[in-house]
């Protein structure tokens, strides 16, 4: 019982939104303590992103800050099915042996969806549930704070392009929802796996 408590409270909290902001501005924070007086490197990422949210797949473009081990992103999240802009994304991620032609690194993974629609499968089966309600889930747009962390590995093409893979679990958690009575197959929150593919390539290298 004690145990069941503790996971209870502790999903609670890791569900809180300002929880996950919380969790992102300690991590700049820490990055920028981490890169001062180092070299640092500004580039991009393109990854693309499917998780267990029911929201279906998605592309984030983002900028990258990296310093020796040390990588920070932010960017944008499209939906894949819609090509809609639907929130924010960021990503802090530590390289275990860098400069080897496969690295493995550790990540921490936060997205707020301010305007997501439901994935292709999620949508068929709450029609499928709910017949009645089955064009509202089409158009149903919704708020949901997911955070994941995982590991995964880069793979180096050449020069500092580079093609990498990861995988995470975390967790969901939908806000401001009033229509969730509609939905019999996603649930407003619940643990979540994360799978990620992608590429990146430093741009600029700034000397400190």
């Amino acid at each position: 019982m004690k145990t069941k408590n503790s996971l209870s409270s502790l999903r609670k909290t890791f569900s809180i939104p300002e929880t996950g902001f919380l969790l992102m501005a300690l991590l700049f924070s820490f990055g920028t303590g981490i890169v001062h007086g180092q070299k640092l490197s500004i580039g991009a990422s393109l990854s693309g992103i499917v998780s267990g949210s029911g929201l279906g797949s998605s592309v984030s473009p983002q900028f990258t800050l990296s310093a020796k081990k040390h990588t920070l992103s932010a960017g944008i999240n499209i939906q894949s099915r819609y090509g809609n802009f639907s929130g924010l994304r960021g990503r802090y991620a530590y390289t275990f042996n860098l400069y080897e032609p496969a690295e493995v690194f550790f990540f921490y993974d936060v997205a707020w969806h301010n305007q997501a629609r439901l994935g292709t499968y999620t949508v068929k089966a709450e029609s499928a549930l709910n017949p009645e309600s089955s064009l509202y889930f089409n158009y149903a747009e919704i708020k949901t704070l997911e955070q994941h962390i995982g590991f995964g590995m880069n793979v180096r093409v050449s020069g500092s392009f580079k093609i990498f893979g990861a995988w995470g679990a975390g967790y969901y958690n939908t806000l401001g929802f009033k229509e969730q009575s509609l939905f019999q197959y996603r649930e407003k929150a619940n643990f979540s796996l994360l799978l990620m593919a992608g590429m990146k390539v430093d741009i600029v290298r700034v000397k400190r």
